[in-house]
């Protein structure tokens, strides 16, 4: 019905020329539908009609904006907004375009120049274009005193001014692609480049639109998104996946059904591309890093010999948000025998991975810590955001936490980093119990939730940098303390049956980090 609306209006404003221009001048949205319409094959979404509020907006400096591949976001967000935002209310003057590559930005550049040059109804009503001012990549529309250009990431983009006018439209239109987030510090310079080149290269009254997808954690729209969401940068951030966790279907007028959309991702083939274009998962081209093959399993962890290395300790990952799409909190358990390169880590059944609040996550963690009797059991805590005061917490309730700064390391590189632990044996997996883990971890990056993945990374992490201290026994310490009397009182304190001499006692003493004191 709303389209059918939307046709007869613009059909009756297509009769009236200067009406028609009046009205087109003041909004995007029907700008769109007069000059456009055959662009849109399918009823527009309620998403459609945001990227127009969007486009009008004028006191929001960037926009940073992802949608599925064919969502039209390049259509409306580049193409009809350059254009409209110089024949519209916002009169801008110079429009800069930049893409990744030269190729993808002279395609932009192609697509807006052929509408000036076959779209009937746009050269009668903000013709005339002299053309002999246009080339490969730069057209003046003389009649707006008004310039749009297209470049591309390599080039020059410093000191460009039209006239007196420096760029007042920058639309950063998929300047990521795969080779460009494949490695840090490739990342780390299309992130210089924005703050250095894009940021500095208009005014206070520059308006900054980044289009595109998260090819990685780490990439440039990724950190935009994040800056945005906390704060430190200022702007709006919007995604469009073509279904997003809870089943909403974002285009019902394309996809009416979950069937419409199942078809789709068949058509597509690539389960990681899938995930990359259509769902804004940020996979890029990573092949699974897990094979199922390496997986090593126990039927029952081996029995504890005397005198021997065993440790237990859980990598903790904490969600505080109990919204229906938020993350879990899990904590994934394991007993460690053995130390240095003879170090078997056999993961826990059935790890803790559920919605809950931070102080049932508390209690449920001092549980697991008094299981194990008088034995140490360390947590290993991931230090980033909510989580930062976590650690300091379960120290004050005498409970061994350590935290683990993973630094830059996106999820994909702290998976990585324990693989080899898990295709040779150093990690084993019981024969059931972790069947959730293994599947996400398998599945990493197109599953939903990663939170008992997460967990694992950190505990493995953190036993990597600062391996669990082991629980001594009574005999340990009976022997420790026989060897030292000898080693100060020689045989004679043999008689004192631990004492340091007459009507004096030795005990000791385990500390938070594991270290032994004498207590006389």
């Amino acid at each position: 019905m709303e389209a059918k609306n939307n046709k007869k209006f613009v059909g009756k404003v297509l009769k009236a020329p200067e009406t028609r221009i009046s009205i087109v001048e003041k909004n995007h949205l029907i700008f769109f539908s007069t000059y456009f319409n055959n662009y849109m094959e399918y009823p527009m979404a309620p998403m459609h009609y945001e990227m127009f509020r969007l486009s009008e907006d004028t006191k929001t400096p960037l926009v940073v904006l992802s949608a599925f591949r064919e969502s039209s976001k390049s259509t409306i967000m580049n193409q009809s907004y350059a254009l409209w935002s110089v024949f519209g209310i916002q009169k801008k003057k110079f429009i800069v375009i930049v893409s990744q590559t030269e190729a993808l930005a002279r395609t932009h550049f192609q697509n807006i120049k052929r509408a000036l040059e076959n779209n009937v109804l746009l050269r009668q009503d903000l013709g005339p274009f002299e053309e002999d001012q246009w080339n490969a990549g730069s057209l003046i529309i003389k009649r707006y005193n008004a310039r749009i250009v297209a470049m591309s990431v390599g080039q020059s983009i410093r000191g460009l001014r039209h006239d007196e006018h420096r760029p007042d439209l920058i639309i950063c239109d998929d300047v990521e692609d795969i080779n460009s987030t494949r490695y840090t510090e490739s990342r780390e310079e299309t992130y210089k480049w924005f703050n250095r080149e894009i940021v500095t290269l208009g005014s206070r009254r520059t308006k900054v639109v980044v289009l595109g997808n998260p090819l990685c954690e780490d990439s440039l729209i990724r950190r935009l998104q994040e800056q945005i969401t906390s704060g430190d940068r200022t702007g709006v951030s919007r995604e469009y996946p073509v279904i997003d966790d809870d089943d909403n279907i974002y285009w019902p007028g394309k996809f009416p059904d979950l069937e419409a959309i199942k078809s789709e991702e068949h058509r597509i083939g690539d389960k990681f591309a899938w995930a990359n274009e259509y769902l804004l998962k940020p996979v890029g081209d990573k092949e699974p890093i897990i094979e199922e093959e390496w997986i090593h399993r126990y039927i029952e962890t081996p029995p504890e010999l005397r005198n021997q290395s065993i440790a237990y300790a859980s990598g903790v990952d904490l969600a505080v948000s109990e919204k229906r799409t938020a993350d879990y909190t899990a904590i994934v358990g394991a007993k460690i025998v053995g130390t240095g390169d003879d170090m078997k880590i056999y993961l826990m059944p059935n790890p803790l991975n559920a919605k809950t609040r931070l102080p049932v996550t508390i209690d449920n963690i001092c549980t697991i810590a008094k299981s194990h009797g008088n034995q140490k059991h360390t947590f290993y805590v991931e230090e980033v955001g909510t989580q930062l005061g976590v650690v300091q917490v379960l120290q004050d309730k005498d409970i061994r936490a350590i935290g683990v700064t993973v630094g830059r390391n996106d999820k994909w590189t702290r998976l990585a980093l324990i693989s080899d632990w898990i295709r040779s044996g150093k990690i084993q997996f019981p024969h059931k119990g972790t069947e959730d883990l293994e599947r996400q971890m398998l599945n990493f990056g197109l599953e939903r939730h990663d939170d008992l993945v997460d967990a694992l990374t950190t505990l493995i992490i953190g036993i990597m940098e600062k391996p669990p201290v082991s629980p001594v026994t009574y005999e340990q310490v009976q022997a420790f303390g026989k060897a030292l009397r000898r080693s100060m009182y020689g045989e004679r304190s043999s008689s004192s049956r631990g004492g340091m001499g007459p009507g004096v006692s030795i005990s000791f003493e385990q500390d938070q980090d594991g270290q032994f004191h004498r207590r006389y």
